[in-house]
């Protein structure tokens, strides 16, 4: 590869890799109180790595365009600063300001690796480490999780004492699992093999990432075996490969940046509220009832693939779908210590009382019973999927007080959403629609599954009518006692009203291509 071609100049390269290791070196001496604190000193470093990536990525080689893509994310995801739109905005910005000190350092050092990569520099070779195979490991990892899902509250607490006897460093042998899959699929998987030998940036990027999940595993002076921090940070770096692999084998299946674009700087602000959210990688396959189940309690599940998935009526690139994951996480654990802080409780207080909900009350309206008839256990379904909406989609805690305001939000009711404009991150106030809308659409539409390919085990396709909806909604509001009338859910299932565009749209070219009858637009 002719890298004067993609940087000018092979000595301008170096000369920048040097002066970051050494910007690098020096920030590390002089750590801040918090890893989010704000250093701006910081920042022209990061404006030089813009401009060195943004000349490298000008290429049509896939892989090194997809790898400069990332990494500029990385960098602009440390350079936002924040801005409340509307004093109606009901949360504090995640972050205080631009250049946060862990982050940021970060961002540079994968800055490093990519100079290194691309010029050259870096070692191709890895030593295979992993002797199960791979359905052996998922099995392992799978129990991991069952467990959490059987008994969420005390996993928590398990967690949650080793973050505060340990801070970051604390050890996590859960996540072993989900390292050695990644590892699994770099040492053994035939297309990453080929690509890696033909490819030197591929190549050199998959050693990197082998390295880091490697060292996960090995104790050192700043962590044990699989320490929290540093095996999170290992699996991201193996998540963000298989993105890369990706979008150079399926440009034309891979999306374009959506979650990650607009919602990484969340994984800055999940990571650091240690002990009180536990971000938990994972590559066990979630249903609905399974999150319903956790919903209680902060562990944040992010969902770690090696190939393009659907998810949510698109497909999504492996770091596309952590960072989807990451947004829901950090949206679950800011509104639920909201919550909690509103009533005066303490968190853990105010968790125990949210479990307890979910497990006691929540669950049971929708769980199956042998004896249930097809009608019964549709209606339950349709139950769980309208909980779903509030407790998972909307990300709001598993409160009965917070529950019932959801529901009777009306159409066109002021939602807090972000955007971003340059180095900007605009928090506004925007119209939304209601909880029973948004249910109905997703379920009639593409959301879940396709028309085509309806999946029963969600919601029988004859059950997916307005009418259904709102008897399990009915039903629903007399079991939990949220006092919604008639009147109101009939009401509020009719309307479209605040729907955002995007998704609108996604429903109008449904309704279009299938030629709908009674699901148009007034």
């Amino acid at each position: 590869m002719n890298i004067s071609a993609k940087y000018e100049v092979f000595g301008e390269g170096l000369n920048l890799l040097e002066k970051l290791q050494q910007a690098i070196e020096a920030f590390k001496k002089e750590p801040t109180a918090h890893p989010n604190d704000p250093v701006p000193e910081i920042g022209p470093f990061v404006e030089k790595a813009v401009k060195a990536v943004t000349v490298i990525g000008n290429t049509e080689d896939k892989a090194i365009a997809a790898f400069c893509t990332q990494t500029l994310t990385h960098l602009r995801h440390v350079s936002f600063d924040f801005k409340i739109d509307n004093e109606a905005y009901p949360h504090a910005p995640v972050l205080a300001g631009p250049y946060p000190y862990a982050p940021t350092l970060k961002a540079l050092e994968k800055t490093c690796d990519l100079l290194e990569i691309v010029l050259g520099l870096a070692d191709q070779t890895i030593t295979p480490q992993i002797i199960r195979s791979e359905e052996e490991i998922r099995k392992s990892h799978k129990k991991t999780v069952r467990n959490i899902i059987v008994d969420p509250l005390g996993c928590y607490l398990d967690y949650r004492a080793r973050l505060e006897k340990y801070g970051a460093a604390a050890p996590f042998p859960e996540f072993a699992d989900v390292a050695d899959v990644l590892l699994h699929v770099m040492e053994n998987d035939p297309e990453v093999l080929s690509l890696s030998k033909n490819n030197p940036v591929i190549g050199g990027l998959r050693a990197r990432a082998h390295k880091q999940l490697c060292a996960a595993g090995c104790p050192d002076q700043t962590a044990p075996s699989f320490g929290y921090a540093k095996t999170i940070d290992a699996i991201e770096r193996g998540v963000e490969f298989f993105d890369i692999v990706q979008r150079s084998l399926y440009p034309e299946k891979s999306p374009p940046l959506y979650h990650t674009h607009r919602y990484e700087y969340y994984m800055h602000y999940l990571t650091a509220q240690i002990p009180s959210h536990i971000f938990f990688p994972t590559v066990y396959t979630l249903g609905v009832t399974d999150l319903m189940k956790v919903r209680g309690v902060p562990i944040g599940f992010a969902g770690v693939n090696t190939q393009i998935e659907r998810v949510d009526g698109f497909y999504q690139t492996s770091y596309e779908f952590f960072m989807h994951d990451v947004n829901h996480s950090r949206r679950m654990q800011q509104f639920a210590q909201e919550e909690a802080d509103r009533r005066g409780m303490n968190d853990l207080a105010y968790y125990s009382e949210t479990n307890a909900y979910a497990r006691d009350v929540v669950l049971p309206c929708f769980s199956a019973l042998p004896e249930n008839s097809a009608e019964v256990a549709a209606r339950k379904r349709l139950k769980k999927m309208i909980l779903f909406e509030v407790l998972h989609e909307e990300a709001l805690p598993a409160d009965p007080a917070v529950l019932k305001r959801t529901l009777k939000r009306a159409p066109n009711s002021l939602t807090p959403f972000e955007k971003i404009e340059g180095n900007n991150v605009i928090h506004i106030m925007e119209p939304g629609a209601t909880v029973l809308n948004y249910v109905f659409r997703k379920l009639a539409h593409t959301f879940y599954d396709e028309p085509s390919d309806r999946r029963d085990y969600i919601v029988p396709d004859a059950a997916r009518s307005r009418a259904d909806i709102a008897a399990a909604a009915k039903e629903l509001s007399a079991e939990l006692g949220l006092g919604l009338t008639d009147q109101l859910i009939e009401a509020y299932l009719a309307t479209d009203q605040g729907l955002p565009d995007d998704f609108r749209k996604d429903v109008e070219k449904d309704i279009k291509r299938r030629n709908l009858d009674g699901l148009s637009y007034s």
